[in-house]
């Protein structure tokens, strides 16, 4: 049910977004990022090898108008825990098919969160859309240092320095270049 929910709200924020775009200028600045994913336990690719033993679900809503503020959620579910981490988007960053969504965490910490997800085609396409490994960043982080000073506030270039792992279902759309 809240997979659904979650594609009717993006859905809808698109036919809302295809109305004002035909009467505002500002419109077609406005960049969106959104779907349901899954993701088989597997390794990286195109970057630091990074391994999951896990299968993850992700659901992403993320919107920023012109180079305004960024809003939305993303959420990860981890099939072997049943557990849940949350967060609030405040940044977007977008570049050839690919979008860093980053935020304020809200379950189950208030740490800054970052993940770069990269639309390769239609669903259902043979080349499946990728997601980078999703980074926590606490206190004192180390790799903090590598991110934009006024971080979550503004994203980083969209290139996963974490590589993308390959998802086994659904899609995330990412558009507004």
């Amino acid at each position: 049910m809240k997979i659904l929910l979650t594609l009717a709200a993006g859905i809808g924020l698109l036919a809302v977004a295809g109305l004002t775009g035909s009467v505002s200028q500002a419109a077609q600045n406005d960049v969106y990022a959104f779907g349901v994913t899954s993701q088989d336990p597997g390794c990286t690719e195109d970057g630091q090898q990074f391994c999951l033993p896990s299968a993850f679900t992700y659901r992403v809503l993320a919107v920023q108008h012109g180079e305004g503020h960024a809003w939305g959620t993303v959420s990860r579910f981890r099939h072997a825990s049943g557990t849940t981490r949350t967060g609030y988007v405040t940044c977007m960053t977008i570049a050839d098919g690919k979008t860093a969504i980053g935020g304020i965490e809200t379950t189950p910490s208030s740490d800054p969160f970052l993940v770069v997800v990269e639309d390769r085609g239609v669903p259902g396409d043979s080349v499946s859309d990728r997601i980078s490994p999703y980074a926590i960043f606490p206190p004192g982080d180390p790799g903090l240092s590598e991110l934009p000073p006024d971080f979550p506030r503004t994203c980083p270039s969209p290139d996963s320095p974490f590589g993308y792992f390959p998802q086994a279902s659904g899609d995330i759309t990412v558009t507004g270049e």
